[in-house]
């Protein structure tokens, strides 16, 4: 709901409790999930990430295309990445280009195993970028 999210732990008259993924225990008055959409992660398979990438503006357009070629093999060779649903060229300006990457995992992993896959998919996409800017590759 909006920023709240967490666990169900109990539904009162009054108010809602949750656990949130760090153990803060939420307590959300009733009136706020009426005024607002709740969605149930529980029933969703998959869970999105969305990583933005940027990318010094002097590469050409042609090595900008493989690059994101390229991005999307790493970041699908990634443990439990399922899928890479978008690679697209964001924005562009102040000598910089922008990419952003949406891939997801599983819904049901830890918190603790969400954490490492990002930084697993973020590091593979840094290599990968350094390298081509630092070779100027196309």
């Amino acid at each position: 709901m909006g920023e709240v999210e967490g666990k169900v732990i109990r539904i009162g008259f009054r108010s809602t409790r949750l656990r949130s993924s760090d153990g803060t225990l939420l307590i959300v008055p009733n009136r706020k999930l009426i005024d607002n959409n709740v969605m149930n992660l529980s029933e969703k398979d998959l869970r999105k990430v969305t990583l933005s990438i940027p990318i010094a503006q002097r590469l050409p357009p042609q090595s900008l295309d493989r690059l994101m070629t390229e991005l999307k093999d790493v970041i699908e060779s990634t443990g439990p990445v399922t899928n890479v649903s978008t690679i697209l060229l964001e924005s562009f300006g102040d000598n910089k280009l922008q990419l952003q990457v949406v891939y997801h995992l599983p819904q049901e992993m830890p918190e603790a195993e969400i954490a490492i896959a990002k930084s697993d998919v973020n590091i593979g996409a840094y290599k990968l970028v350094a390298a081509r800017m630092a070779l100027g590759k196309d």
